[in-house]
């Protein structure tokens, strides 16, 4: 009973350890992809089919901090986003949850709202009381490195967007993705001062339980990025029989 107890507890502790969460974004999922950060609904839909043969469970954002903070077991998850607030996106995520039951987030550039191709007010109110977690992407799509003025200055600009925001869908806006994936520490402290508790970067890695909040990987979909040397998605879905020593991938 001991033995069996102590093994147990070791697994467990380990699994803790070596838990994962692979964030993924993407941006507009057309039918004719023209850019190479643009895809497909069949080839999103065919990696998150790799991703459950895989072993992977997809995560909600609103079950992400739960995960941060051990309360949720298990050793391989998924989460979901979009950036820009395109419309193309959120059709995909209405498709994702209707079909597959994923729920995924969207980030948002107030200056964009309302423009050609993106979400209108109305879209965005009506994604958030279907339960979308809404995030900010920024006023202006801009590199926050290269903003000029003070922490303070970029963080009231945040502020600002996220207070218009939490206006449009009446719902807290607590996470952040950094245009172009761009930060240095100076803008993770805007961040916070802006009141926002999350930041999302697309450094291509995945997350553990401890990553910094400010600092949170993400896997960018981005055509031709295999043939670059750059990680991809598929790095992390190999096929359901492939084995390293005793553990399944």
């Amino acid at each position: 009973f001991f033995l069996s107890a102590f093994i147990g507890a070791m697994l467990g502790l380990q699994n803790l350890q070596h838990a994962t969460a692979l964030t993924l974004t993407f941006h507009g999922v057309v039918a004719q992809p023209l850019f190479p950060w643009e895809t497909t609904q069949a080839h999103l839909r065919g990696l998150v089919g790799q991703l459950k043969s895989s072993g992977f469970v997809a995560l909600s954002p609103s079950r992400f901090p739960q995960w941060r903070e051990s309360k949720i077991t298990g050793t391989r998850f998924f989460l979901l986003t979009f950036d820009d607030g395109l419309k193309s996106s959120a059709e995909m995520m209405r498709i994702l949850k209707r079909e597959e039951g994923i729920d995924s987030a969207i980030f948002v550039v107030t200056d964009f709202i309302g423009k050609e191709g993106y979400l209108s007010e109305n879209d965005l109110r009506e994604l958030a009381s279907d339960g979308f977690l809404i995030g900010l992407h920024g006023k202006r799509h801009l590199d926050v490195t290269m903003i000029p003025g003070t922490r303070e200055t970029l963080a009231q600009e945040l502020a600002d967007a996220r207070k218009h925001l939490e206006t449009i869908t009446n719902k807290p806006v607590e996470w952040y993705a950094f245009p172009f994936g761009e930060f240095n520490a100076a803008a993770k402290s805007s961040v916070a001062m802006a009141g926002l508790k999350m930041a999302f970067t697309v450094e291509p890695q995945e997350n553990i339980r401890d990553s910094d909040p400010y600092q949170l990987p993400r896997i960018m979909y981005l055509k031709g990025a295999k043939e670059a040397g750059e990680p991809v998605i598929e790095d992390w879905i190999p096929p359901p029989n492939v084995k390293t020593g005793w553990l399944h991938l």
